[in-house]
């Protein structure tokens, strides 16, 4: 169904049949409540006869088992509506984010600061929850509310009239508290922000600080951030955490009108008679009338933290890649060879490297210092400037590029992870299932440490990866690699933070799962290099000639060992247990 995602109502007509679910099963689920304060008088009277020995034990025991029975089933209906408003959120949760990250990840949208994504993602997060909360207090407060309204009217009109004067202050004063709830919540986020951007710098700059004599001043000023941090959270939380209790205060006013004009009902001198059963039931459900429209506030508060939070990424929201999807030919690209010729980086960074691999084809890469390796990988993905030739399938790699195409997966030294889930990392927005997602982790050997975390695959990572260790970051990059499949694969280093064991796990993995692709693997640690179908040994460049034949060497891993001296001592040392620093 096409839909405008810079339109909150899109996501709800791109839901309709879940949410048709939801209706079904919430106005069944809250009428059946109704029949609670009802079934509850019919006991209380029931006992009082007991009692006064005008009934038998046995009809109680029929008329608790009935309640029982229609207690499991308006349970069971409260179970579906709140899977299917559940299954709601979390689609329109994956929605909103795959469009954010296409515009964040692939759009110049301007956004430089390290807690831009942060807040963005949380943004997504707190404007679902909000859509979630309104879908299910449309039914567990309004439609429930009009179930309780109508048993009321039955029992007393006028008394229910007259205890209805006070739920609706209740409201009022919710509407009163917009305008601070909202700004709470709009300066809470901001100072989150600010922290982000604090705790970064104070990291990152510590040194800095530290030379310059200015390490006692920036702690002053990030303590300051932080208590700022503090007191508009401190702020925030009150404001949307305390207005409940006072609506249900407010509302229970009416209590007392209940039990003294009830009274007098039940006494036979008020305006309608009532038994015990009447008026156990009456305030009964007064009581959960007055609960549910405390709800109110609660209801309130979130749809206010989600209109903030929308505003702040609804820029965001647009349908920036439909021109690329009508232009680029359907279909994921996997089956192709790679032809490099003649390949040389500005600079002399790598020089006249040639070499042709086939799709299900590891090639490994390696070579001294300031042999380019990186460079080279870097230039494959467009990101430094070349000359010489690179094709996949007899197509130059400009073509890709015009097409709005994505030939190469990468994972290099430094894993660029967000301040998200391991799920959003390795995902970006992308749909899939748990049984996919559960394969990439099995994948890359980080299955049995997700599952251990507290939230799984939903546990945040911190920024840049910081609750993780150096190898599970490199896990999880790799995951992501494997995860948005491309032509190529090019992996820079990915063993370097990982044990023996874990290393010949990933390799025979990678053999298994890319048989569709080519994979470069730029490496200084050379035990599974025998295991790959070519190496590519480059040069240093400082042992290039002024206009040298060949900056590089190429064959199997056998043949260089032959005729290439400086493979040759790259692999004597890694025999003898030197590390060879890329």
């Amino acid at each position: 169904m096409d839909r405008d995602p810079g339109r909150i109502g899109s996501y709800f007509r791109q839901q309709w049949r879940v949410l048709l679910v939801v209706t079904v099963t919430g106005i069944l689920y809250n009428l059946g409540l109704a029949a609670g304060p009802w079934f509850e008088g019919q006991m209380v009277q029931k006992l009082t006869d007991i009692i006064g020995g005008r009934a038998p034990a046995a009809q109680m025991i029929r008329l608790a088992l009935t309640y029982l029975l229609v207690i499991a089933a308006v349970q069971f209906m409260r179970f579906l509506k709140r899977l299917y408003v559940r299954k709601f959120a979390n689609r329109t949760s994956l929605a909103m984010k795959q469009t954010l990250y296409r515009n964040l990840l692939e759009a110049d949208t301007g956004i430089g600061s390290g807690d831009a994504m942060t807040r963005a993602i949380s943004d997504v997060d707190d404007c679902a929850e909000g859509m979630r909360k309104f879908t299910t207090e449309l039914f567990d407060t309004g439609v429930v509310m009009a179930a309780y309204l109508a048993l009321l009217l039955h029992y007393d009109v006028r008394l229910t009239l007259l205890c209805l004067i006070f739920p609706p202050l209740a409201w009022l004063l919710a509407q009163k508290l917009k305008r601070p709830v909202s700004s709470a919540a709009s300066e809470a986020k901001q100072s989150a922000g600010r922290l982000a951007d604090a705790s970064l710098n104070r990291t990152a700059l510590t040194r800095t600080w530290r030379i310059f004599g200015l390490e006692s001043r920036r702690n002053a000023l990030y303590e300051n951030v932080l208590a700022d941090y503090e007191h508009r959270q401190i702020r925030s939380g009150i404001l949307t955490s305390s207005a409940e209790p006072v609506y249900f205060i407010i509302s229970s006013v009416s209590l007392i009108l209940i039990i003294w004009l009830g009274g007098r009902n039940v006494l036979g001198t008020g305006w309608t008679d009532w038994d015990i059963a009447a008026f156990s039931a009456f305030l009964a459900c007064f009581t959960r009338l007055a609960t549910k429209s405390s709800h109110v506030g609660k209801l309130f508060g979130a749809v206010q933290k989600a209109r903030v939070s929308w505003e702040r990424i609804r820029p965001f929201m647009k349908n920036i890649h439909l021109k690329e999807e009508k232009t680029a030919p359907a279909g994921p690209l996997l089956v192709e060879s790679l032809s490099i010729d003649r390949l040389s980086g500005s600079g002399r960074m790598f020089e006249k490297v040639s070499f042709q691999a086939q799709p299900g084809q590891i090639i490994g890469i390696t070579g001294p210092v300031s042999s380019g390796k990186t460079s080279l990988g870097l230039a494959l993905l467009g990101c430094l400037p070349f000359t010489g030739t690179v094709s996949l399938a007899g197509r130059n790699m400009d073509q890709f590029r015009d097409a709005g195409l994505s030939w190469a997966s990468w994972l290099g030294h430094d894993p660029l992870l967000l301040s998200a889930s391991i799920e959003d990392n390795i995902m970006l927005g992308q749909q899939h299932t748990e049984a996919e997602l559960a394969r990439l982790l099995e994948l890359v050997c980080l299955d049995r440490e997700v599952s251990a975390m507290e939230n799984g695959i939903r546990t945040r990572v911190g920024e840049g990866g910081v609750r993780l260790s150096g190898g599970q970051q490199a896990r999880l990059a790799l995951a992501r690699a494997l995860a948005h499949p491309r032509p190529l694969l090019i992996l820079d280093d990915p063993f370097s933070a990982v044990d023996a064991a874990t290393e010949d796990a990933l390799m025979a993995n990678l053999r298994q799962c890319c048989s569709g692709r080519v994979v470069l693997l730029i490496s200084h640690r050379l035990g599974h290099f025998p295991e790959t179908d070519a190496v590519l040994y480059l040069e240093p460049a400082s042992s290039l000639s002024g206009d040298p034949a060949d900056g590089s060497h190429f064959g199997t891993h056998q043949e260089l060992l032959a005729y290439c001296a400086g493979y040759r001592r790259l692999w004597e040392l890694a025999a003898e247990g030197t590390e060879v620093r890329s």
